[in-house]
């Protein structure tokens, strides 16, 4: 049954808003990366952590970033690659700190967060490819960066969850590195924009049904893109022997559907899929840690739910 948006996720709306329109065809995306400056204001507090710490690791077309958080407790510790959201062509990791912050806290795990390449100065596969060199490299380090060898978790929302889900499929079709977890955050998986929830959600709920259309058309190269498993994972032949997965889904989010759907794949094709909808909730409303209570709870079923994983993955010594 649909309930009514949320009155905290109605306040932040109403105050994005007061920035500016955010979805119109005449911003440029220099405009719409101006524009996400506004939001980190929704975040609260910076959460404490043990340390953190850029590296410059190889990736396949040059260095790439990675901040590590480290908790604070004594390692070793298991290990998560964030990868954050913005359509694949916004976003960073100085915004996605706050909630790499309140990940490593609730988990305990060291967070990877990798500053992937952008579209559209570098269409798919480019900055999957970044986030599956991060793997690799977390999987390599891991003893250098008082972790754990074992498997490692991955996590990400909306495109970071579009990204993450390919990455757990690209170290299926690859050989690794093991992954014990794949958290997607109201990924984005269907550049059709079929579901029901892009017409129920079209607009005004912040994120909308153009702004989507938009985003896959800056990320992928051609219209064929959309067949390919690792630009759209729904699209894979089988989602066998992928890892367990927690998906989380906004009620009042065009990405919904998409999200739902592919949960319901995965247990189709006889992978352990859990789908958390968050009633009342928008597009984005697991970053509003200052502001939205349902935030906080989302991030604690993450951590919880890695915090399962490792338990089941990883030796305790």
């Amino acid at each position: 049954m649909r309930t009514s948006l949320h009155p905290q996720a109605r306040s932040v709306l109403e105050e994005i808003e007061a920035f500016g329109p955010r979805s119109s065809d005449s911003l440029s995306i220099e405009d719409r990366r101006r524009l996400e400056h506004t939001e980190p204001r929704f975040s609260g507090n910076p959460q404490p952590v043990g340390a953190t710490r850029d590296v410059e690791i190889d990736g396949p077309a040059g260095k790439v970033t990675l901040r590590l958080y480290i908790p604070d407790a004594p390692p070793p510790h298991a290990q998560v690659l964030f990868i954050h959201g913005g359509g694949w062509a916004l976003g960073a990791i100085e915004f996605a700190d706050p909630l790499c912050r309140a990940l490593c806290r609730a988990s305990g795990m060291l967070i990877g967060s990798v500053e992937y390449r952008l579209a559209p100065e570098h269409k798919f596969p480019a900055g999957l490819e970044d986030a599956y060199a991060a793997l690799q490299w977390l999987d390599a380090n891991a003893t250098a960066n008082g972790s754990r060898r074992g498997p490692i978790a991955v996590c990400g929302d909306s495109a970071g969850g579009n990204l993450a889900a390919a990455v757990a499929q690209m170290s299926r079709d690859r050989g690794g590195p093991l992954i014990a977890l794949q958290v997607l955050i109201y990924p984005a998986l269907d550049p059709t924009l079929s579901r029901p929830s892009m017409t129920t959600c079209a607009t005004g709920y912040g994120l909308t049904r153009d702004d989507m259309r938009l985003f896959w058309d800056l990320y992928l190269r051609t219209p064929r893109d959309a067949a390919d498993p690792y630009a759209c994972p729904p699209r894979a032949k089988s989602l066998a022997g992928l890892p367990p997965a927690l998906i989380v889904t906004a009620e009042f989010d065009p990405l919904v559907d998409e999200g739902e759907a592919y949960g319901a794949q995965l247990t189709a094709d006889g992978a352990d899929a859990t789908v958390t909808r968050y009633p009342g909730m928008i597009h984005g409303f697991i970053g509003y840690l200052g502001r939205v209570d349902a935030a906080r709870d989302a991030v604690a079923e993450c951590g919880d739910a890695l915090k399962a994983a490792m338990r089941k993955g990883l030796p305790t010594s």
